[in-house]
Parts: C-alpha cells; sequence; structure tokens
C-alpha cells in the first residue's frame, strides 16, 4: 500500500499585498524523502516552509502536511501540525535565559504537556547527545558557538520525533565542517522515516544525488537533479 504523502502542497500562490511571493507551485514529499529547495534570495524558499508549517496560508490551493489540511484548519488543528512537523530557524530562535537542555525541554512539554517533566529531561538529554552536544547540556545559549546553538536547535526540533522537518537555511554562518556534521544529521533524520524539507540559497548544500527543487521568482521550474550539473558536494 502507498504510504501518504508528508507534504502536499497542489497549485499554491501567495502574495504579500502586491508583491507575489509563490505562484502555482506544487510538491509532493514522502516520508522519509530528504529535499533541497535551492533558490535566490526572495524566491518564496521561506514562505514557503511557512505555508507547510501553518504560520500562512495560501491565497489559492492547497497544502496537506502530514494528514493535516493547513489550507483549511482551525487553530486546533494548527497545534495537532505542531506536534507532527518540527522547524530548524536560520536564527536558531533558542531562549537565552534557559539552558541548552531546558531548551529543548521547553520544546518538548509544548507539544505534549501530558509529558512527565522527567520523561521530557530523558528525551532531551539524549536529543542532545544524538548532536554531539551531551557534554553541554547546562551551557546556556551566549555560552556555545554558532554551531553549537545551531545543533541545539535541530536537537529541539528532533526531540519530539516528527514526521516531517522543515530546515531554513540551516547551515548559514557555519563552518565547512560544522555544515557537513549538521548534513548528516538531517540525512540520518530522512533516513529513519522523517520527510525532510532544506531551504538554501546554496545549491552546494546537496552532498549526493538525490531531490533538488529549483524555485525561482515564486515557481517550481523543475525537480530534477539534472538540472543543477554544478552542484559541488560538501565533504
Amino acid at each position: 500500500m502507498t504510504s501518504r504523502p508528508a507534504i502536499d502542497l497542489d497549485r499554491v500562490a501567495f502574495s504579500y499585498g502586491k508583491t507575489v511571493a509563490l505562484r502555482d507551485v506544487s510538491l509532493v514529499l514522502q516520508p522519509g524523502e530528504l529535499a533541497y529547495l535551492v533558490g535566490p534570495s526572495g524566491a518564496g524558499k521561506t514562505t514557503l516552509l511557512k505555508l507547510a508549517h501553518g504560520q500562512l496560508r495560501p491565497a489559492s490551493g492547497s497544502v496537506v502536511v502530514c494528514g493535516v489540511r493547513v489550507h483549511r484548519a482551525r487553530r486546533w488543528a494548527i497545534r495537532t501540525l505542531r506536534r507532527r512537523v518540527s522547524v530548524v530557524f536560520e536564527d536558531y530562535r533558542l531562549v537565552s535565559r534557559l539552558t541548552a537542555l531546558e531548551n529543548v525541554v521547553y520544546a518538548l512539554r509544548i507539544a505534549d504537556l501530558s509529558l512527565p517533566p522527567g520523561a521530557a529531561r530523558r528525551c532531551a538529554a539524549a536529543a542532545l547527545a544524538s548532536v554531539g552536544l551531551g557534554g553541554r547540556l547546562g551551557a546556556y545559549p551566549r555560552e556555545l558557538s554558532g554551531g553549537q546553538r545551531q545543533r541545539v536547535a535541530l536537537a529541539r526540533a528532533l526531540a519530539s520525533r516528527p514526521r516531517a522537518l522543515l530546515a531554513d537555511e540551516p547551515v548559514a554562518n557555519l563552518d565547512r565542517g560544522v555544515a557537513a556534521c549538521v548534513l548528516r544529521l538531517l540525512e540520518d533524520v530522512a533516513d529513519e522515516g522523517t520527510a525532510v524539507l532544506i531551504a538554501t540559497v546554496h545549491p552546494g548544500l546537496a552532498r549526493r544525488p538525490g531531490r533538488i527543487l529549483h524555485l525561482r521568482e515564486g515557481t517550481i521550474d523543475d525537480q530534477s537533479p539534472d538540472a543543477l550539473p554544478w552542484l559541488s558536494i560538501v565533504s
């Protein structure tokens, strides 16, 4: 039996006032699939991610993510969506007054209020260990490097075992080695069955042949990896 798509956008359009961000965009991402949404600044990448996360609603078309009809969902359905979909933001969005462990615990408790505090702490510690920060549980964001803060953000996103993960420029401003580590973690997440969509202005992030979605002027004009033969490999 064919599995239901994790992310399904059909003929989606969105505008900011008179400025068109997306026009007639269709995209299907299956569970366990990793895709790179590649395009220049202003192409509509972040807008597409916000639509998939329920932060925005399309002007037309349908958005179905992890079984939730986002384009017509009520508030309770959006809360359900947020339990199934995680986001890694370019600017990390960590709470400065909380430690690395507390940041992850806080996100877990918001996603599931019934989760006991002890279980949340154990799950958070395991998530941080999985991204190589098992020894920095008590560190505050200001005490961490940019790469470490990004890995805390990734641990926070992964701790709830999401069905889909949206990553907006997840390795921006990171050095080559740390960027490669973060990308390997995202690939591992996809291998475990989570649909992963990475938005980036840097086509060189594609470390292996796979799904490339080229977004230009609000439209996905090609979904073939052969369309971007100039991709470089991050190693």
